[in-house]
């Protein structure tokens, strides 16, 4: 009976330590926050544009591309959408849009370069040479650890 008691206690309290993570698509703006006091917005969510948000707290905190912070509870009439780890991963973040399905992504015409992040053109280099010729573009991706490099500018290559 003990052991019973103890399992359940333990699978109770194991399960409050996973997070949940909600597309949400509101049909207002959204302020995103620098922290939970909700005093100084950092960002403005447009009008159905998709974010995510980390569990069902009173002020989430709230990711939108780049963006991170807090942001209030959405309303009722915003649609929220449980997201499983593999959904979660599944997105990438598209400009007027948010947060889309990577499929969605590629209908729109969108490349995915990273986790989260996918450009306009359909272009799959990661890097771009400018008229300047000694410096090159390199779009942000992930590398295979998962680390995330932001776009930057570094110098060409040279050619042998």
């Amino acid at each position: 009976m003990k052991r019973i008691l103890f399992l359940l206690f333990s699978v109770v309290a194991l399960s409050g330590c996973t997070k949940n993570y909600y597309l949400v698509t509101a049909p207002m703006p959204t302020d995103i926050y620098s922290g939970s006091d909700l005093q100084q917005s950092i960002a403005t969510v447009p009008e159905n544009n998709s974010y995510i948000i980390l569990g069902n707290s009173a002020k989430p905190y709230t990711y939108f591309g780049a963006v991170y912070g807090y942001a209030r509870k959405p309303s009722k009439a915003a649609r929220k959408t449980k997201l499983s780890k593999s959904a979660y991963l599944n997105l990438v973040f598209l400009a007027g849009h948010g947060y889309v399905s990577r499929e969605y992504a590629a209908e729109l015409g969108a490349s995915s370069n990273s986790r989260g992040n996918a450009t306009g053109s359909s272009s799959g280099s990661a890097a771009r040479a400018t008229s300047s010729g000694g410096t090159v573009h390199v779009k942000g991706y992930t590398r295979k650890d998962g680390t995330y490099v932001r776009p930057h500018t570094r110098s060409a290559p040279r050619r042998h």
